[in-house]
């Protein structure tokens, strides 16, 4: 009896099966892999999405082929297991205590509350405002702050946005509790281009100290015509399409080699800090990064603890990216993870609660 005799799409599959295993591969290496050796895992760690749904593909068609090349897919898959769990949870921690007992936390990159009409949308500030008032945190974040925003029906006695802070824009840190040893820190002192700044600050909840960072680290810089050239390229221009994505490309590499040693320097400041750490922010790096692999090493993800389903931050593009982040030092417990999905800004609000153990 002779074997039957496979398609020859099969093997044409199968290739491009092994070629999509190699790329997964490439973009766990981003993990690990530090921007300033190669920028190729970085880059691959930003199509994890589509990568992790190919290798489903692939995976559902040789399993209706009965064949055992399903097995390539599946030990990808296996492998990168805690990658899949820092992209999607089926379920993490809800647990609701009494108000008294938890720390409500948000971060949210205002986007400069639309100052240059971003969204067409002329109450904007107002309906910020308005989110504030609602959820009532007791500690927010906030990112791309610009003093035009009137801060007196914002629901905190106490804020710091560094030295001089009149007319300050960029990092503000809002809180219901008095602000102690508040400090504007320069992270990558070594490079005077790459410098960011972060806000530090501690507060006493419950009889304890906790030290809050609010950071913003290096971004893209990518505007609305650098997507627009990608996704709608210019009929018939070769040559503008192809300058578009070696732009694209240029600011896409700068960013992933100025925020490593900026989350190396801040991962120096946490390690240094007396108390526990809640960190918050911007940082511009998805879970499969080297920079947040940095950050992981000394706190923990309140994602990874409280949230669940597909966790996407940043709405401008089609891409899901998850770029803004609570991380906390492992004597504070995450209880709740909410991204609220309010288009008020080029990103969405976090919120997560918070407990001493």
């Amino acid at each position: 009896m002779t074997s039957r005799k496979r398609p020859w799409w099969d093997g044409l599959f199968y290739f491009f099966n092994i070629l999509i295993a190699l790329a997964t591969l490439g973009a766990y290496a981003a993990y690990y892999v530090p921007p300033k050796l190669t920028t190729v895992p970085a880059f691959l760690a930003l199509a994890y999405p589509i990568l992790l749904g190919l290798n489903a593909l692939f995976i559902l068609y040789w399993l209706l082929r009965f064949q055992r090349r399903i097995l390539l897919s599946l030990l990808i898959l296996g492998l990168g297991y805690l990658h899949i769990m820092r992209f999607y949870q089926l379920e993490g921690i809800t647990k609701i205590n009494e108000p008294d007992a938890v720390l409500k936390a948000m971060t949210f990159n205002v986007r400069s509350f639309n100052k240059y009409q971003w969204i067409k949308n002329q109450n904007l500030p107002a309906d910020i405002t308005t989110l504030i008032k609602r959820e009532d945190p007791d500690l927010l974040f906030v990112q791309e702050f610009d003093p035009l925003a009137d801060l007196e029906e914002w629901p905190f006695p106490y804020h710091y946005s560094g030295p001089g802070q009149k007319n300050k824009r960029g990092l503000v840190i809002f809180s219901k509790f008095p602000l102690e040893n508040t400090a504007e820190l320069t992270l990558n002192l070594e490079d005077s281009i790459h410098r960011q700044n972060v806000l530090q600050a501690d507060i006493t909840w419950r009889g304890k100290k906790l030290r809050l960072f609010n950071v913003h680290l290096a971004s893209f810089h990518l505007e609305k015509s650098n997507y627009q050239g990608i996704e709608t390229p210019p009929a018939r221009d070769q040559a503008q399409f192809m300058k578009n994505v070696r732009l694209l490309s240029a600011r896409l590499q700068t960013g992933f080699k100025r925020r490593a040693p900026q989350a190396r320097s801040l991962e120096a400041r946490i390690d240094q800090s007396p108390h526990p750490v809640l960190m918050s922010g911007d940082l511009n790096a998805t879970p499969h990064s080297y920079a947040y692999h940095r950050l992981t090493l000394e706190l923990e993800d309140a994602y990874r603890s409280a949230g669940s389903g597909w966790a996407s931050t940043y709405h401008r593009w089609w891409l899901p990216l998850r770029i803004d982040h609570f991380l906390h030092s492992a004597t504070l417990n995450a209880t709740r993870y909410q991204i609220i999905k309010e288009p008020l800004s080029d990103h969405y609000p976090v919120v997560t609660y918070f407990e001493w153990p």
